[in-house]
């Protein structure tokens, strides 16, 4: 959105070393913005007004030829269903032209999955979800059975227990990382976008699953979303022990 917590948030992710040039900035739209509560235990509750986000259409990607361009030299493609479904599933489908990974992290899951998540899934190499998720999609937390829907990889994420995993050669199960945890909002972001980094660089599933649950449980020593807290020198202390 075009009001100042677009520009502020531009401005934090540009300071990480990101590179913005291609996040499109809307005139008269409201930045996604999410409201969250936090009980003593650490867990979180998330109210989500979503503003530009949901205007993210397949011609908001400026056309396959641009979407194309962004994706040549990628090494994985990360979505969610913070944005409209069809504009996930154009870069889904472009990513796959280019045999770039697709890897979706299927959150927020609706309560009833319809056909349109489905193609998505069908699009998906690496799926990753909670236990509430998985059971919304599959009827199991089980990670054997996401495969069913077409991911060639699926991970279900466990909180501070760790995660499970399975693709066609079984089933892995990584338990969690003991720490000081003060917040868990954005364990499951960090845990996804080390995944993603994993997956990309051709780990196996074990040790990629290892490094985002590592990952993930540094994101919940420190307070909010945007945490510097899961560098890779720390993620690599931590798994060290």
């Amino acid at each position: 959105g075009d009001d100042v917590f677009g520009g502020d948030l531009l401005a934090a992710v540009a300071k990480q070393g990101v590179d913005v040039s291609h996040v499109a900035t809307l005139n008269g739209s409201s930045t996604g913005m999410a409201f969250i509560a936090v009980e003593e235990s650490s867990e979180n509750m998330i109210i989500v007004a979503s503003g530009a986000n949901r205007q993210l259409t397949p011609a908001a990607l400026a056309g396959r030829a641009g979407l194309r361009a962004l994706l040549q030299d990628a090494g994985a493609l990360l979505l969610q269903l913070e944005t409209p479904l069809p504009a996930s599933i154009t870069a889904a489908q472009v990513a796959r032209e280019l045999r770039v990974p697709v890897v979706l992290n299927a959150a927020p899951c609706p309560p009833d999955p319809t056909p349109e998540l489905g193609q998505l899934l069908q699009l998906t190499d690496a799926l990753i979800v909670n236990e509430s998720e998985a059971i919304a999609l599959a009827g199991s937390a089980d990670p054997a059975a996401l495969l069913e829907l077409g991911p060639a990889v699926a991970i279900v994420t466990l909180g501070g227990r760790g995660a499970s995993a399975a693709d066609k050669t079984g089933r892995v199960d990584v338990p969690g990382f003991a720490v000081p945890s003060v917040d868990t909002v954005g364990a499951g972001d960090t845990f996804c976008g080390q995944f993603a980094l994993a997956f990309a660089s051709g780990a196996p599933l074990a040790e990629a699953v290892r490094r985002s649950c590592a990952a993930g449980a540094l994101a919940t020593t420190t307070h909010g979303a945007q945490s510097a807290a899961a560098t890779p020198d720390r993620v690599a202390e931590l798994l060290s022990h």
